[in-house]
Formats: C-alpha cells, sequence, structure tokens
C-alpha cells in the first residue's frame, strides 16, 4: 500500500523527504526526536480536512511534533484497493500501525474525526501499544453507537439513514457524484446561523477532486464492509481495551451533529477509563453551537484543543 501524506512541524532526522515524494526511512527514531502527531480524516474528506491544524504546526517554533495527515486507504493520492472486503476495519487498523512503523516509530498520538475516529477506536482495540494518546472528534466509541442506536429510533431511522442507503449497490456513487458532487457542497457547509466557517468553492474543489473516480467508490465501501454481515465472517472477537488502556482518550463533540445525538457522546463516558484509575485525564467535552464538522465549523478552537491535548501528555 502506497499512501500519500502532508507534513507539518519538526521533520524527524530519520527519514528522507524527496523531490518525487517518496519517503524512505534511513534509521528508527531514537526517542528524541519531534513526537508524531498522526491524523485521520473522516467521510467524505481528505487530508485537507486537517488544513488548519497542519498550518498551526507549520513554524519553525513547532519543534516538537511531527504532524502527518494521509489520504485513507482510497482517498485521494493513496492507494485504492479492490473488493469491498479490503475496507474492513481490521484492515484499516492495520494501515494506521503500518503507517507508524514506515515512519519509524513505535507510538503516535492519533487525531481523528468521523470515520478516521472509526478506524481509531479499532486501533485502540487491536493495537493499543502504537498508541500514547487518542483525540477523537465526533466520533463515538462504537458500543456507545449501538447503545444508543439500539434505543432510539430517531437515531436508527433519522439520523443514520444513510448507513444504509450506502450499503446499497451502485446507487450511492451516483448520488454523491450527481450534478457536480452537490452532496459535498450540502454536507460540508450544513448548519444554521451558528455556522461560522464556510467551506469555500477553492477548498470544496480539493474534497471533489480526492472523491473524483475510483474513491467514490472506496469511500462508499468503508459503509459496506462495515454494515453488511457477509463481511463480518471470520473477524477476530474484540474486548473492550478502551476501558483499561494506559492512555487518555479526549472526545470531542459539535453539539448541533445532525447525522449523530449528542447522546452517543455521553454515553461513551462509560466506555473510557474510570477516574479512579491511573488514567483520570480522558474525557468528553462538548462543545456548543458547532456541527459535526467541528475542525471546520471551529478550528481555532480545535487547533486550540489539540495543542492542549499534546501538552496534556506531557505533563
Amino acid at each position: 500500500m502506497r499512501f500519500h501524506f502532508v507534513r507539518s512541524g519538526q521533520s524527524p532526522d530519520h527519514l528522507n523527504f524527496e523531490a518525487n515524494g517518496q519517503t524512505k526511512l534511513k534509521s528508527r527514531a531514537n526517542g528524541r526526536g519531534p513526537k508524531l502527531v498522526l491524523c485521520l480524516h473522516g467521510f467524505p474528506e481528505c487530508w485537507f480536512s486537517w488544513r488548519h491544524l497542519l498550518r498551526e504546526f507549520d513554524s519553525e517554533d513547532e519543534t516538537s511534533y511531527f504532524v502527518v495527515a494521509i489520504d485513507s486507504r482510497g482517498y485521494g493520492g493513496s492507494d485504492v484497493t479492490s473488493g469491498v472486503s479490503s475496507y474492513h476495519l481490521s484492515h484499516l487498523s492495520s494501515d494506521v500501525k503500518n503507517i507508524v512503523t514506515s515512519l519509524g516509530y513505535d507510538v503516535c498520538t492519533l487525531v481523528s474525526h468521523d470515520w478516521g475516529g472509526v478506524v481509531a477506536w479499532e486501533v485502540v482495540e487491536r493495537y493499543p501499544e502504537v498508541l500514547d494518546g487518542l483525540f477523537v472528534i465526533n466520533c463515538p466509541h462504537p458500543n456507545a453507537g449501538t447503545d444508543i442506536g439500539k434505543s432510539s429510533l430517531k437515531q436508527t431511522l433519522i439520523r443514520s439513514w444513510y448507513m444504509f442507503f450506502f450499503a446499497l449497490p451502485v446507487l450511492p456513487e451516483i448520488y454523491i457524484s450527481h450534478n457536480d458532487f452537490r452532496f459535498l457542497e450540502e454536507n460540508l457547509n450544513m448548519g444554521g446561523e451558528w455556522k461560522k466557517n464556510i467551506v469555500d468553492q477553492d477548498e470544496m474543489d480539493v474534497y471533489k477532486y480526492s472523491l473524483d473516480g475510483a474513491s467514490i467508490n472506496a469511500s462508499i465501501n468503508y459503509y459496506r464492509a462495515l454494515v453488511l454481515p457477509i463481511y463480518q465472517h471470520g473477524v477476530a472477537p474484540k474486548t473492550t481495551r478502551s476501558l483499561t488502556v494506559k492512555f487518555p482518550i479526549r472526545l470531542v463533540w459539535g453539539t448541533q451533529d445532525p447525522y449523530m445525538d449528542v447522546a452517543m457522546a455521553e454515553r461513551t463516558k462509560v466506555y473510557l477509563p474510570g477516574t479512579e484509575s491511573s488514567n483520570s485525564r480522558s474525557e468528553v467535552l462538548l462543545v456548543p453551537d458547532a456541527g459535526h464538522f467541528l475542525q471546520q465549523d471551529e478550528p481555532e478552537l480545535i487547533t486550540k484543543m489539540v495543542k492542549q491535548f499534546l501538552a496534556d501528555l506531557e505533563d
């Protein structure tokens, strides 16, 4: 697998960045270089979702962190794999582990949103050893999502209808690409008077470019691999390791999210390490008057919160 990424912050000495875009590992990180912060985007976005955060770390003063925002499997400049099963969470979480290793690191801090959060929670369950912290935006713990989905018809039938629609063949791809990706404009800029930041046309074109071609099908295959039972066979059962992990988990939630009820955020507290444990820094923070795409609705706030989270990890 080849992954496209955009970097910011302090480039580590153990990596070579060549003019042709190739990255070569000279040696393993010795622990004294900049810490790796890996950013995972959601649907229907790409690395560009983290542009505000990347700019904040693109400074000579920022020497402590190496910030990497990837195009997830099938998106943008990253490889598109064939078949729905190749987008199962077992593969997507393995991608994260392998990217960390390929960059010469043993651990990273994950910053994630939406589908990136789904993958991040899976990494917690399968590969907690590669994490020293998890910052999640508007994506509940999977068990919390299931709990609320079972108890709320509004969540299942009204807010989450697209989950079932995206499991259908062909139609979702037609729907997304129709009328020059009108779907993107309707969703990325969804919001009321509270929405402070609008994705402009130039920025929207980046997302259109990222989804064009085979990436449309790939992005929908994420949902098919998650929802359709046929793709769940042979997957090893998991325990809820998030209850016992030794690193902080911070969930930040825009309360105006039209897709997922804030009750999912509240329910996630049940699946975080308790305050009586050695890891009492895990928490859920609610942001009023902000929607699902919180890092775009409130870019300055999210940048500040991520930087605070990184600082807390150092304490």
